[in-house]
Parts: structure tokens; sequence; C-alpha cells
């Protein structure tokens, strides 16, 4: 499946890649990626191909500094302002669309501080938040213990893969990666003071949506896997901390960003793939 790229340029001349599925008559649906994920990430190229099945137009939006791009900062849990901005500038030929929206991982961070942060003048029409890190703080401690390091040693190779291609697009030395071991370290060292929080338990507080479920007003599902290494269960939301359109779905199996059964590859059965296209086509439904 061929993904069409369309560049956004934004007011402070930062330049997001968004990637087309094919074309769709359809509800727009806005695709959020993972930490160190672009595009082409495997669940991004599954649910579009599931979205486009769906007769839904399906588009990625890449982070701020994936690719690539000029500029210093990056994208990280809080930056929904980058998202929101994009959406107001893409080509969309009929402006009674809806447009929904899926994070994945930091992506759904991303995506709950949108829907928190602007409420009922939320452009968005609903909403799916997959393997959400709800407590960053949380989070970062638990992917820093047993074999749940396995992960994060992939996610910092994809942290640090992407710093070094900014720095050769930008002609800019390689920020200094010597001795970050843990997610934390990084964010310690490079996320926070590259994007104006005083150090990485600032960050935590101020982009973590744990606080902040309750003022998401728009038809919104959270899926999550109680097995996931990345987000403990205990961090998790209770009933009581959502907004009343909120619906939580939480699996006893699924991994981070898994989902996956089946008995080999071949046959495996990508439960996402139908899941957020059914819900997201129930929303569009009762609107």
């Amino acid at each position: 499946m061929t993904l069409t790229r369309h560049p956004v340029t934004l007011p402070d001349g930062a330049v997001i890649h968004t990637y087309w599925g094919p074309e769709r008559p359809g509800p727009l649906v806005l695709l959020l990626h993972g930490l160190g994920g672009d595009a082409g990430a495997p669940y991004c190229r599954g649910l579009v191909r599931a979205l486009a099945a769906a007769d839904f137009q399906a588009v990625v939006i890449e982070g701020r500094g994936t690719g690539g791009q000029p500029g210093r900062r990056f994208y990280h849990a809080g930056a929904w302002r980058d998202p929101a901005a994009v959406l107001a500038r893409l080509p969309v030929a009929d402006p009674r669309r809806t447009v929904h929206a899926v994070g994945i991982s930091i992506g759904g961070s991303i995506l709950l501080n949108w829907l928190a942060a602007t409420g009922e003048d939320c452009p968005l029409a609903s909403a799916v938040a997959v393997s959400t890190p709800f407590d960053l703080a949380a989070c970062a401690a638990n992917i820093d213990r047993g074999f749940a390091r396995v992960y994060q040693a992939y996610l910092l190779n994809g942290l640090r893969r992407l710093l070094r291609r900014r720095a050769r697009h930008n002609g800019a030395p390689v920020p200094a990666l010597t001795g970050i071991r843990s997610l934390r370290a990084f964010d310690e060292r490079i996320t926070a003071p590259l994007h104006g929080f005083r150090n990485a338990a600032d960050y935590y507080r101020r982009a973590s949506t744990a606080g902040r479920l309750a003022a998401v007003t728009r038809p919104c599902l959270l899926i999550q896997a109680e097995d996931d290494p990345f987000v403990p269960a205990s961090t998790i939301p209770t009933a009581s901390a959502l907004g009343p359109r909120t619906r939580l779905e939480r699996q006893p199996r699924g991994g981070h960003v898994g989902f996956v059964s089946g008995p080999h590859p071949l046959a495996a059965d990508y439960w996402l793939e139908r899941r957020v296209p059914h819900w997201i086509a129930a929303a569009s439904a009762i609107l």
C-alpha cells in the first residue's frame, strides 16, 4: 500500500509531514503515532488499510522532527498544538466531512491532551487512544525494570536515530547521548530542556493526562492492556476519572500496542484493525 506525502508548514516555519492513505469518501481519520515511530510503523500501515476498507480517509500526521525536518524541537506527550495546527491546514475539499483521530501510545497522550485542553471547541468528532501512558513518571519507572527494559532499549534506539537524522539534516552536532540508558534520563537531558520544561519531573507532571480525562467531552474510546510492559495496570484510570462520553476497554492481554492473536504471523488476528474502524463508524452514526 502506497501512502501519499503532503508536507504542511506551520506558522513557526516547522514542516510536518502528513501521509494520506487511499482516497476514500468517508470521514477523515487522523493517526498519531507513538514514540520513535513514523508513518511507516506497522500499526500505522495496518490501521490505514483497515480504515480505507471501511471507506474512511486515513491521514498519518508525523510528529515534529520525524523525518529530519529542520528545527531543534521534536514531538512529546504534551505537544497537541502541532496536530491541531496541521488539521487547520489540511487540504480537505468537503468542509462537511467529520474528523476523528486515533492516538497510539505517546500519540494517545497528545490526543487526550488536545481533547482535554479544547473541550467543546475541539474540532474532532470522536477519538480513540490506544496504550496511552496516562502517568508518564510511573511509566518511565516501570519501563526501567525487569524484562520491560528490552522495550525501553528499543524506544531509546529509535529516539537516538531520530536525533542523529535530524542533526545530519540540519547540519548541526548530534546532542550528547552518552550515558543515556533510560527513558527518564533521555527526558531529563533532551526532552525537557528542548521544550521549556525544568526537568523530566516537570515534563511528566505537565504532560500527563491522568488528572485531565474528565475534561474530555467528545466521544472517546480508551483501549488498554493489563499486561502492557510500559503502562502499569495500576495507572489505568477508573470510570470515575473519565468524562461522561469516554469508554474504557481493559484487555487482559495485548501488551503495548499489540492486541494480536492467532497461531502464527500468517494467521494473526490484528484486533485493533477491527475495533478502531468499528468504533469510529458507530460514533459517526450518532453524530
